[in-house]
């Protein structure tokens, strides 16, 4: 995995070298989404984190327990894959 510091210098070296192609990551959208769907300021921090990555060509992937409330369709069609899993698998494996 790529620290922040060495994913800026990939994006410098593409600028510098005009390239016109996006560099390509993975973001990873994890734990409990306890609040998502309550309140539209939850939504509106979740487009302003990805507004943070807007010079990248990205794919979203997401995970959350069962005993969670999934995001809302607006958030799940970002999403290249969004999974769930029962918290019992944690004590059963």
């Amino acid at each position: 995995m790529k620290t922040t510091e060495q994913l800026q210098e990939l994006y410098d070296v593409h600028k510098r070298n005009n390239l016109t192609v996006k560099p390509k990551i993975a973001i990873c959208y994890s734990g409990q989404t306890r609040h998502i769907n309550k309140e539209k300021q939850y939504t509106d921090d979740f487009y302003d984190i990805l507004s943070l990555f807007s010079e990248f060509d990205y794919d979203l992937y997401g995970h959350t327990w069962s005993d969670q409330e999934d995001p809302n369709q607006e958030i799940l069609k970002n999403f290249k894959d969004f999974q769930t899993t029962d918290q019992e698998d944690i004590w059963n494996a």
